[in-house]
């Protein structure tokens, strides 16, 4: 039997994580609460009322024609005049994740038996200036420093790094938990990554540092899941999480990158049991 094919071609791109994607705006948004947003809109526009008092009914109808503009273009997604962008990347359907071996070599009649390790990485302020609290922003220097390091076809290939995803709580009503996702062949490539130069540089920091920053929050947990200890399946989702991640392949005339996301809607992909290798093929 032909094994499992990528729902995608593989591509000579290098592959950039979805954590890149992240929109800089939603954690901007978390840093005050709906109700401190909502005050300081309609006390910018108070101000604008007794300082500009003429252009006030101006500035009120170019507001107002922002929100027909935005009100409208929701409608003509709704009744499909227009695409609705959410859905360009959608895979219809049932999608699984089948791993590739170390070869790039896909499985064939029976779901993958490859390893995979998770690693959860989180960080926030307690701080009340929130992110523009003392040392937070050279954290999060530290950190991009660490992924330009890290996600780029010689990172990937040394330390066994797939991707990452990153998502940002909602226990509080603002300043929440950041969350990054990330996946990794082994545990041994975590660790190397740990002993690269852009680590320890970041890590000394935090540990000189620390004790002036009782606010800040760094964690880290990692999780080590057998070839059959995992399966995973997406119902119309676009990729993501360990769907987004990319995988090298070898090549007779260059190495190219494959995403592991394959059709899941029959066969022994298409139950819980079946893709953990314990029941036969769903009909």
């Amino acid at each position: 039997m032909a094994p499992f094919k990528s729902i995608f071609q593989p591509s000579a791109a290098a592959p950039k994580s979805l954590v890149f994607q992240q929109s800089a705006g939603v954690y901007l948004r978390d840093q005050f609460p709906l109700s401190t947003w909502l005050l300081l809109g309609a006390s910018l526009q108070a101000l604008i009322s007794i300082l500009l008092p003429k252009t006030a009914i101006y500035l009120s109808t170019c507001l107002f024609a922002i929100l027909a503009y935005y009100l409208a273009n929701t409608m003509l997604q709704v009744y499909g005049v227009i695409p609705n962008p959410e859905m360009a990347r959608v895979i219809p359907g049932k999608a699984s994740v089948q791993l590739p071996d170390l070869h790039g070599n896909m499985p064939s009649t029976e779901p993958t038996k490859e390893s995979v390790v998770v690693m959860f990485l989180s960080s926030k302020s307690n701080h009340p200036l929130r992110m523009l609290a003392p040392g937070f922003k050279e954290v999060g220097d530290y950190f991009q420093d660490m992924m330009q390091s890290l996600d780029n076809p010689e990172g990937r290939e040394k330390y066994g790094f797939l991707g990452m995803s990153s998502y940002l709580g909602s226990q509080s009503a603002s300043s929440n938990e950041l969350l990054s996702i990330s996946y990794w062949r082994n545990i041994e490539g975590i660790h190397a990554f740990a002993e690269s130069p852009v680590h320890r540089v970041a890590w000394d920091y935090w540990n000189q540092t620390v004790k002036k920053h009782p606010y800040l929050l760094i964690s880290h947990e990692i999780y080590r899941a057998e070839g059959t200890q995992h399966e995973n399946i997406y119902i119309n989702a676009p990729p993501t999480l360990i769907g987004g991640t990319a995988f090298p392949v070898k090549t007779k005339q260059e190495q190219e990158w494959l995403n592991p996301l394959v059709e899941a809607n029959k066969g022994v992909l298409a139950t819980s049991n079946g893709r953990l290798g314990r029941r036969p093929a769903h009909k």
